[in-house]
């Protein structure tokens, strides 16, 4: 950028101290140990229910029911 960098003084009442504070702290996080999110009365308003058009859950088609219901008993495939 070549231009000088202007320094103030600091003033004489300014402590400065090497104690980290809370949030400056390094997070130690243990492989294996899940977070736990907050209640559902404390997440805030940046949560939210799902839509009811997006609680579909996908069910998967099983043949052999189908025509054990159909026709009440299991049909099986015959050898030639």
């Amino acid at each position: 950028m070549q231009r000088e960098l202007s320094f103030t003084e600091v003033a004489d009442d300014v402590v400065f101290k090497e104690e980290l504070l809370e949030f400056e702290k390094p997070k130690i996080v243990i492989p294996g140990k899940t977070i736990k999110l907050p209640s559902r009365e404390n997440r805030g308003a940046s949560f939210h229910e799902k839509k009811a058009k997006n609680k579909k859950v996908n069910v998967r088609y099983d043949h052999k029911k189908a025509m054990q219901e159909k026709y009440g008993k299991p049909k099986k495939k015959r050898r030639k």
